[in-house]
Formats: structure tokens, C-alpha cells, sequence
């Protein structure tokens, strides 16, 4: 990545990747997206600012289970569209992506091209999820538990361009394995009676989010 650190996408992109989605509004309600149209909350964004976290997207950096990676890339106008691998993912695995590109400011004024991200599943081609604001200049997926394993990857297609041959852009993404962070923690397996939860085949260090409860289970295969 030459010079995608100090880039103001990148580091755009990076906040919006790395934002924590445990956030709540005044009234109580969580963070929520309202589709792929208008992919961040309303009021919260793209949720609470974690700058620690961001600097790992940034800088690309692989810990705790979690793999991160920023992109500053282009599209150029005989291009549909721009990939990048995420390789293989298990089944419930969460994915967080941004992209950024910057407006146009020239004689006629503000000019935005218009870009999407779509992430999708290679085996099959399937639309796992999508960002398609025709509004502003990001796009922001989250994907909270990948419903299959496989091999995904993430699109960065041009829905229109208004001004320039060419757009440059900066792409980060986080893909956090079930268990790995806080964000994505195992649930329980069973819940043999009110007030107890069994846990199976959970690794040492994994995260846990049980309900209020009286009593845990651990059970070892």
C-alpha cells in the first residue's frame, strides 16, 4: 500500500470498517441498517468510533484471529467493475467493508460518480450482501454471520459515472471468525433449563455472549 495510510479515503474508510456496532440510541434501539440504498444508521453511522481498531484496518494489520486489509485502487471508465479476495471464510464468519471515493468540484459544480460494493459468495455467484446509496460517497456493508463457507470476495462496481475518466477509491475490509472478537461471539448451543446455557467445542480465548443468566455449562468434546 504506497502512501494509502495517509490517503483521506483511506483513512475515511478505515473509521467507517473499524466502527463498533454494539451502540445503542437514546431510546434504547440498536444500531440498524436500512438496506443496501441506505447502508448506514440514520443517526449512529456506521456505529461508535474505535480508533484503535482503525489503525489496524489501516495499516492492514492480521491479529487476534481477525484479518483486515486496505485497498486504495481505481476505476477506470472501460471498467465495469474492481474485485478483491477475501478467500475462503467459514460459516459464520462476520464481514465489515467500506469504500470512499472523493466528489468532484469543478465549473458546474459538485459531481459525484455513483459506485457500489457488493459482496458475494464465488462458488455459486450469489449476492450475499449489498451498498447502492446514490446519495453521497460511501458505500458500507455489514454482514453479521455468513450463512455458508466458502470462498467470497468483494465487488466495487460503476452504477454512472458524471465527471473524469477515472475514479480512485479506497477499500477496506475486516472479516472477524465466530468467537474471535467481542462483535462476533459464540452463542449458546442449548439451554437445558431457564437460566442455563451449554456451550460445545468452545476454544480457549473465545468469546462468549450468554444471556443474563444463573449458571454456565461448559461441555468438552
Amino acid at each position: 500500500l504506497d502512501g494509502g495510510v495517509v490517503d483521506p479515503r483511506a483513512i475515511k474508510s478505515a473509521l467507517l470498517t473499524s466502527a463498533n456496532k454494539r451502540v445503542v440510541h437514546l431510546d434504547n434501539t440498536p444500531w440498524v441498517t436500512s438496506g443496501p440504498g441506505q447502508p448506514l444508521d440514520y443517526q449512529l453511522g456506521a456505529g461508535g468510533l474505535n480508533a484503535l481498531e482503525a489503525v489496524d484496518v489501516l495499516l492492514g494489520r492480521d491479529t487476534g484471529g481477525q484479518t483486515r486489509h486496505m485497498a486504495v485502487d481505481k476505476l477506470r471508465w472501460d471498467e465495469s467493475e474492481v474485485t478483491g479476495s477475501l478467500g475462503v471464510l467459514d460459516p459464520g464468519a462476520m464481514v465489515v467493508a467500506s469504500l470512499v471515493w472523493h466528489a468532484h468540484v469543478g465549473p458546474l459544480g459538485v459531481q459525484l460518480n455513483n459506485l457500489d460494493l457488493l459482496l458475494k459468495r464465488v462458488e455459486d455467484s450469489q449476492l450475499v450482501a449489498s451498498s447502492s446509496s446514490t446519495v453521497d460517497n460511501v458505500e458500507h456493508i455489514y454482514a453479521p454471520s455468513l450463512a455458508q463457507g466458502g470462498t467470497y470476495q468483494l465487488v466495487v462496481v460503476k452504477s454512472g459515472f458524471k465527471s473524469g475518466d477515472i475514479e480512485d477509491f479506497a477499500l477496506s475490509w475486516r472479516v472477524i471468525p465466530r468467537g474471535m472478537a467481542q462483535e462476533n461471539a459464540l452463542l449458546p448451543n442449548a439451554h437445558p433449563e431457564p437460566g442455563h446455557y451449554v456451550f460445545e467445542d468452545v476454544k480457549s480465548g473465545s468469546w462468549i455472549d450468554p444471556e443474563l443468566a444463573t449458571g454456565f455449562r461448559y461441555v468438552a468434546k
